[in-house]
């Protein structure tokens, strides 16, 4: 009888495995930053220009890369970055609440190479995207 009733318990026992035991992440909502993220096709990128549109940006900095950038807004802010840029995090923005993070919408609107030059790119290939660390 006993293991009857342990064969009835078995979907319990098993949803609540799945389930993780009742935790959850913590929510990362509030003012702080997120990263800027860049997937580039090529390995000798000098220059990318960026929008980040829908809710407000409140500042932008990049520990790799010379950024500039219009005065951020409640509509966003466009960046322009130079180096020898690599894909991955390329900036970090600040922004008023972390936990909206699906109202921005970052756009590269330029890319170009490395060099005396600049020659601009197709931007076929390249993708930027955010996310909150």
């Amino acid at each position: 009888m006993r293991f009857r009733a342990f064969l009835a318990a078995m979907p319990v026992i098993v949803l609540g495995l799945a389930c993780g035991g009742g935790e959850s992440e913590p929510s990362p909502g509030g003012p702080g930053t997120v990263d800027l993220i860049l997937t580039t096709p090529y390995v000798d990128d000098g220059g990318i220009l960026i929008a980040v549109t829908g809710a407000s940006v409140t500042g932008v900095s990049s520990a790799d890369y010379e950024v500039t950038y219009a005065a951020p807004s409640d509509s966003g802010v466009t960046l322009l970055l130079r180096g020898n840029l690599r894909a991955g995090v390329v900036a970090q923005l600040a922004v008023p609440d972390r936990g909206r993070l699906g109202r921005y919408r970052a756009t590269l609107l330029q890319a170009a190479a490395r060099g005396p030059g600049y020659q601009q790119r197709n931007l076929a290939g390249y993708e930027v995207r955010l996310n909150a660390p």
